[in-house]
Formats: structure tokens, C-alpha cells, sequence
């Protein structure tokens, strides 16, 4: 595996190639290998975590049951996490109420909204998506929340990708490398990377794609915890009422 990772593209274009095995061909085969192992490092810390989310029942009888607006935020927010793969209509119903919660800091108001954005891209509306993560962006940047603002930024980007703004696209994604880098946050930093490199790949910008693929896997690879870093924020306990109220990022 090191030896193929090790490639550059001069490296590529003095190996041998057959008429029937071209040189960009090997590139594609390199970056959708890449690609694939990132994704295995998701899914890998989604089975790490899986306990994390047996507690479901108890934060459903905890919030019909209890008045108290700090917890109840913090538990709508872990259930909007918990259904955004497996039912986004339950998973946008319960970030609305999250989002309804009077009294929030900011910064749990602009995580709000990200989720907004990015389970209204994943319902196909667009124009919401991009209103509702600007509104979020924004509040970040107020904050000087870096990693706020990096993963804004990496969530607009994918919604100027949907539309086939590739420029804008690339634009947003870059400046969440950028920011990211800056405040030594792995975790956007890989996502937007990886976002680019897909990007670039669909361009058939196969240099860029390698670069950015790669980029992200060695970022990950070399900072596993990096891919469950969200999943161990959005970590799911058994609460009571007289266990005190938890605190939301």
C-alpha cells in the first residue's frame, strides 16, 4: 500500500502502461481506492460507536417527560443526529424542536443550524439547505468558532456541488481546508479534502483528485480517532431527571 500511495504523478508516467490499461485509468483505480478506505474508516467508527445509540427509548421517555430546556435540547440534538442516516423525516422534526428551544448559546444555535442544512440537502431542498447554513456560517464567524466555520463551510460547499457550482464548490471547500489547517482541526480539514477530491475526480482533474484524496486519507489514517471525533460528541447516555442536565458543544 505505501508504494502506491507514494506515487506522484511523475512516478505514474514513467510506469509501463499497456493500451489497454492507460495511465489516467490507474489514477481513477488509486483514488476510488483511497476513497474507499476512508469511507471503511466511517463506517468502521459508526460500529465502534454503535453502543453509543442503545439508549434511544430512555431519551424518548426522558423528553415526553421533562420541562426543562437544557435537556431537552440536548437530547433533541442527539436524536437528530441518531436518525439523520436511517429516517431524515423524524431526524428534520426533531432538529425543528431543537432549534424552537429558547435561550441556546450561539454556538449550539449555529450547530443547530448546520444540521438544518445539512439534512435539507440530503431532502433535496437545496435553497433551503444554503439559506439555513449561510444564517449558521455566519453566526460562527461571529463567534470566531473555527471549526464552526470550517465545517459551514465544507456543508455549503457540498450544497454549491449538488447545484453544479463547481467553482463555488471549490471555493468553500478550499477555505475549510484553509481554516481548518489553521486551527490543527483534522476533522474538516479530511472532510473537505475528500470532498475535493471526489470533485475533482468527477472533473476529471485527476491530479487534484489524487492530491486531495490522498491528503484526506493520510490525515485520517494518521489520526483515526479523527473520524469518530463527531460520533463521540454526539455520544447517546442514559439520562434521568436527577442526573442534571447535560451540556451541548
Amino acid at each position: 500500500m505505501n508504494s502506491i500511495l507514494s506515487y506522484n504523478r511523475q512516478d505514474i508516467t514513467e510506469l509501463p502502461v499497456s493500451p489497454q490499461y492507460p495511465i489516467d485509468t490507474f489514477v481513477k483505480k488509486v483514488i476510488i481506492f483511497l476513497q474507499l478506505v476512508c469511507v471503511v474508516h466511517i463506517l468502521y467508527a459508526q460500529s465502534d460507536n454503535v453502543g453509543t445509540f442503545d439508549n434511544i427509548d430512555s431519551l424518548h421517555n426522558v423528553l415526553s417527560t421533562s420541562a426543562d430546556n437544557d435537556t431537552r435540547a440536548m437530547i433533541l440534538f442527539r436524536l437528530t443526529a441518531y436518525y439523520i442516516d436511517n429516517n431524515l423525516d423524524s431526524s428534520l422534526q426533531y432538529i425543528k424542536q431543537f432549534n424552537e428551544i429558547p435561550s441556546k448559546s450561539k454556538q449550539s444555535e449555529a450547530a443547530g443550524l448546520g444540521l438544518m442544512g445539512d439534512i435539507s440537502l440530503r431532502l433535496g431542498n437545496a435553497s433551503i439547505a444554503l439559506e439555513t447554513l449561510l444564517k449558521g456560517s455566519k453566526i460562527a464567524e461571529e463567534l470566531n468558532d473555527s471549526a464552526g466555520i470550517a465545517m459551514a463551510y465544507w456543508n455549503i460547499g457540498k450544497v454549491y456541488q449538488s447545484l453544479d457550482e463547481n467553482n463555488e464548490a471549490i471555493s468553500y471547500y478550499l477555505r475549510s481546508v484553509k481554516i481548518a489547517a489553521a486551527a490543527q482541526d483534522s476533522f474538516p480539514q479530511s472532510l473537505s479534502m475528500g470532498s475535493l477530491g471526489r470533485l475533482y475526480m468527477n472533473l476529471d482533474r485527476l491530479d487534484s483528485a489524487l492530491y486531495y484524496t490522498r491528503s484526506a486519507y493520510e490525515i485520517r489514517n494518521k489520526y483515526p480517532r479523527v473520524i469518530i471525533r463527531l460520533f463521540s460528541w454526539l455520544n447517546l447516555e442514559t439520562y434521568t431527571e436527577d442526573q442534571g442536565t447535560p451540556t451541548l458543544p
